[in-house]
């Protein structure tokens, strides 16, 4: 694809906390995009010491970069939130500061969007994943025919994955900073009840964590899967019937118990399980 010149401002937003080289990976992965109209927000949630002192002055000085300051740690969810509402662009990214961005994702979402309908809020793509000691590559959705379907199939990997329109984001009240982890799906099931998302067959970016972050997340993903549970199986109900409702309860009741097994049985056992879903296998 060629570069893209002018077109509609994307806004990326990186929360970031206290992660000074990897939080550099993300601002690079962004400053190297082939979309030119850009602005990066860096939302430094009370980094100490403050995340653009850690950087250098090309960083800090930077023309596309902003960098907005959070006095108090509240998490990523509320950062992302912040950003948001900071934001001028009319398509949101949302990167973690720990994964990268492809030089044309942004170019191949802002293409897609700018001739999608009012029926469509964002567009999601493939995702290159390294949180296991190996590539695999996540293929994140394909066209789903109805909501129902929607909530049965789709499994969002990669905050970054997804190019939002900036008005059905401020219109779904952003990110639930309540949720300690799932916050993504979470989001991604209020807007698709009255829109839909759209998908490119392209790897445009790469996931990571390390086994530490693996460990430390599972009592999280525990706590937010639970409550993303009691949040929406009456949707579940009010949308597929009791059908789906028991399929959907048996659904997550095999999540949380997957999570369970891996805090018990270590974390080998869990990536093991994870592994498995993602190739298909």
């Amino acid at each position: 694809m060629s570069e893209v010149k002018g077109g509609p401002l994307v806004s990326i937003l990186i929360p970031t906390h206290n992660r000074t080289l990897s939080l550099q990976r993300a601002i690079d992965s962004s400053l190297k995009q082939t979309y030119e109209s850009l602005e990066i927000i860096v939302v430094d949630d009370a980094s100490s010491p403050p995340a653009h002192e850690s950087m250098s002055q090309a960083y800090q000085q930077h023309p596309s970069i902003r960098w907005i300051r959070q006095e108090k740690n509240v998490g990523a969810p509320a950062a992302r939130n912040r950003g948001l509402h900071e934001s001028r662009g009319e398509y949101i990214c949302f990167l973690d500061d720990d994964d990268e961005i492809f030089p044309e994702k942004i170019a191949r979402q802002v293409e897609f969007l700018a001739t999608s309908d009012a029926s469509i809020f964002g567009v999601t793509h493939d995702v290159e994943d390294e949180r296991f000691g190996e590539r695999l590559v996540i293929h994140n959705t394909q066209h789903y025919p109805s909501y129902v379907s929607f909530l049965n199939g789709f499994a969002n990997t990669g905050t970054e994955a997804v190019l939002y329109k900036r008005q059905p984001l401020l219109d779904t009240g952003g990110f639930d900073e309540d949720l300690p982890s799932s916050q993504e799906y979470d989001l991604l099931i209020r807007l698709a009840k009255n829109a839909d998302l759209g998908y490119l067959p392209y790897i445009l970016s790469r996931h990571y964590a390390s086994q530490e972050s693996i460990s430390l997340n599972l009592s999280k993903k525990y706590k937010g899967s639970a409550m993303l549970y009691r949040r929406h199986h009456r949707r579940f109900y009010e949308v597929g019937g009791l059908s789906f409702w028991i399929k959907m309860t048996l659904k997550y009741a095999a999540i949380l118990m997957r999570i369970k097994l891996g805090q018990l049985l270590g974390v080998e056992a869990y990536k093991s399980w994870i592994r498995k879903g993602m190739s298909g296998s």
